[in-house]
């Protein structure tokens, strides 16, 4: 039986990955944003940072942010306690808070979206390095499909 996605390390990942995902990918890959809202690419992304030791809660909280913006507009504080706990910074959850107490489901909606921009910032700074390596494992896939 094949081990699962969660459980295999980024190397693992990158030599059962298929051309066309491979491919896909990569087009996804000139934005960040793209990649966090595709959920294999976003897997892809969380498995290189887990093998680069970097932080993924900026991942973390902007895939929780997306459910909330995804789910229904009534929102109850008690929703967003978990992205406390992921590792939202306490003036961005004050931010929401804020928006929360004066019960504006528009004005929560563009809160968790600025919640989403920051964390995609902040993952973009080491998403040079996971495009080389979806581009580099690209091409070896196409080496040996050709080879």
């Amino acid at each position: 039986m094949a081990p699962s996605l969660e459980k295999q390390s980024y190397a693992e990942l990158m030599e059962n990955m298929k051309l066309c995902e491979a491919e896909r990918i990569y087009a996804l890959s000139n934005s960040v944003g793209r990649i966090l809202d595709d959920a294999e690419a976003r897997k892809v992304l969380r498995h290189f940072m887990m093998s680069e030791k970097k932080s993924m809660q900026c991942v973390d909280v902007y895939e929780k942010c997306a459910e909330f913006l995804g789910g229904h507009p009534k929102y109850e504080s008690c929703d967003f306690k978990v992205l406390a706990r992921l590792g939202l910074p306490p003036h961005l959850e004050q931010r929401l808070c804020y928006r929360l107490n004066n019960g504006d489901p528009i004005s929560i909606c563009l809160c968790l979206k600025n919640i989403q921009a920051e964390c995609l910032s902040e993952v973009a700074e080491s998403f040079s390095d996971f495009k080389e390596s979806i581009t580099k494992t690209r091409m070896n896939l196409k080496h040996k499909q050709l080879g």
